[in-house]
Order: structure tokens, then C-alpha cells, then sequence
């Protein structure tokens, strides 16, 4: 399927950190000039939702989407960027996660409520167990417990999220050691 690449109209003024005047709406010019706005909605041809944006938040541009509802910065998606006191902080269970654990996956009205991972299909030793609740279709808290390799529950994170007008506005974060 081709795309429609589609240039905005501009009004330009030296006064609003442009370099020209423009009297009248002129196309942008792609190779020069950068568009101002406070986020970034990404939609395809089945959602027209506010699931997948890129945003502002201070000094940080914050990512999410619907496998990822609890906004990243670019700092966290930095590869081999984690210093020590982050490593520590990591779910113990991702140590033992390898290629051969299994997903188990609940769903609700098309929606994830559950996933289990567990060491391979045969679901012998538990890994993680990821619960998700959901308000008015926004995922409102997750509860994340990870356990040790023997299989036994080692800690249990709880993020309840809030959001104003639909935007995340804090994730208060508690985290049990067991």
C-alpha cells in the first residue's frame, strides 16, 4: 500500500523563532523546517486513539503504546546505557527468562488482563506473572511478581497509574521484597 506523504501549511515569523516571513499559509519545506506541536498521535487504518503517541514531558520525549502503556523515555530505551544501581533495580525473574520460556496470555474483551511466564511449554516453574487492570479502557494498574529460579515468589512490583483528561499524569510505584 503506498503512503500519502502530505506537507502542512506554515505561517512563518521571525518573531516565533522563524527565519522568513510568510504572509500567507505556504507548504512546509521538509529538507528545513520543523514542526511545533506538544505530541505525536500515531494512528493506522483501524484505531483513531490517543494507544500510540509520542509526547513531551519536561526535558524528557516519552513513547508508549498499547503493548507498552506505561510511558518510556528515550534514557530507558538506551542500549547497554543501564548503569549499576538500574541493573539491580531490574526484576530479578529477567535473569532467568531464555529462549525457551512460554507466555501464557489472558485476555478479556480483546484486551491482555494476564501473562504468565513460565520456564518452557511445559509450565513447570513459574517466572513472572504480569496482571493488568484496566478503567475505562486505559490500563489503570499493574502488578508485576517476579520469582526467584527455584520458582518461588522473590519481589512484587504494584504501579497504579493516573491519568488526566487521558494523559499519564504519575505511576506510583511500590515494590515488595519477599
Amino acid at each position: 500500500m503506498a503512503i500519502d506523504r502530505v506537507h502542512p501549511l506554515k505561517l512563518e515569523d521571525p518573531a516565533t523563532g522563524g527565519d522568513q516571513t510568510d504572509q500567507f499559509p505556504t507548504e512546509l519545506n521538509p529538507l528545513e523546517d520543523h514542526i511545533e506541536c506538544a505530541g505525536l498521535v500515531l494512528d493506522d487504518l483501524s484505531n483513531r486513539d490517543e494507544a500510540v503517541r509520542i509526547y513531551r514531558d519536561g526535558d524528557d520525549m516519552k513513547f508508549m503504546d498499547v503493548n507498552n502503556p506505561t510511558p518510556s523515555t528515550l534514557s530507558d530505551l538506551l542500549v547497554g546505557g543501564m548503569t549499576e544501581e538500574q541493573h539491580r533495580l531490574l526484576p530479578s525473574s529477567n535473569h532467568w527468562i531464555d529462549q525457551d520460556s512460554y507466555d501464557e496470555i489472558t485476555r478479556s474483551g480483546g484486551k491482555t488482563t494476564q501473562v504468565v511466564t513460565w520456564d518452557s511449554p511445559l509450565k513447570t516453574r513459574k517466572i513472572r506473572e504480569e496482571v493488568i487492570t484496566r478503567t475505562g479502557g486505559f490500563v489503570f494498574q499493574l502488578v508485576t511478581s517476579n520469582y526467584n529460579g527455584s520458582g518461588i515468589l522473590h519481589e512484587t512490583l504494584t504501579e497504579v497509574i493516573t491519568r488526566t483528561d487521558g494523559r499519564v499524569v504519575n505511576i506510583a510505584r511500590t515494590r515488595v521484597l519477599f
